[in-house]
């Protein structure tokens, strides 16, 4: 197996703990439908498509940082394929400022999850991003910068 491909087995433990926090958020029923829609708590039924939904959107973002880690055009063009993933982290986060109030435990979960993924995104990938093209791909970092 190619090296390269090393680095989505974390990308996939960290969709599956993602995933596993949201569908565990998911059974609680929140205050706001209590207190201002007047839902009773027995009458919530599990969410699942929503839990669904969120863990789907997840995978589709953790798959862009699969594309800008593994792709050969994410070596050739490290720019451009970082804007076009900070694209998405970008979108949820400020949409999840947003809904934040009014949203129930999984999608709270979701958002929380997001903004941490956010800053990671920010504050750590442009560090990781070299270091880990210099150790997969010594031969095409090299000719890249010559």
């Amino acid at each position: 197996m190619n090296k390269r491909y090393f680095i989505l087995i974390p990308l996939f433990c960290i969709w599956l703990i993602a995933s596993l926090v949201i569908a565990y958020q998911g059974q609680f029923y929140s205050e706001y439908l209590v207190e201002f829609l007047k839902k009773q708590p027995q009458n919530y039924p599990y969410p699942i498509f929503q839990v669904f939904s969120l863990s789907l959107i997840y995978g589709l973002w953790l798959l862009s940082y699969a594309f800008l880690f593994c792709s050969d055009w994410g070596v050739k063009h490290p720019y451009i394929t970082y804007t076009l993933c900070s694209i998405l982290p970008i979108l949820l986060s400020s949409y999840g400022f947003f809904i934040a109030f009014v949203s129930s435990l999984h999608v709270i979960a979701f958002i929380l999850i997001s903004i941490a993924t956010t800053l990671l995104h920010f504050l750590l990938l442009p560090v990781l991003i070299p270091v880990y093209r210099k150790y997969v791909y010594p031969n095409k970092v090299h000719l890249h910068l010559n």
